[in-house]
């Protein structure tokens, strides 16, 4: 799940290129907005991580690299409601945020 389209396109082409292929699927929406059918065992994230990083001129790139605290709030939020009830949620990011 990504807001930005170009990462929706390398994502794409790393499942494509995956052995796990047939097991992922990409979607190009706010993770927010996500709501599937179904809870997951597993939720693996790269959010957003810039939090004190000088803003970009670029509206759509600030929205895909930048959080606040509301955002982190909200994300937390939304994967407790996604996992099933022993599923685990591992997030990276990037140890200078």
């Amino acid at each position: 799940i990504d807001i930005d389209p170009g990462s929706i396109v390398d994502a794409s082409a790393n499942v494509k290129n995956s052995i796990f292929k047939d097991n992922i699927e990409v979607f190009e929406t706010d993770v927010l907005a996500y709501q599937p059918n179904c809870t997951f065992d597993a939720i693996l994230s790269n959010p957003p991580f810039f939090i004190h990083a000088l803003p970009s001129p670029h509206a759509h790139k600030n929205q895909s690299k930048h959080i606040d605290a509301t955002f982190v709030y909200s994300f937390l939020n939304k994967a407790h409601t996604l996992l099933k009830d022993n599923g685990r949620l591992s997030i990276w990011v990037a140890a200078d945020t």
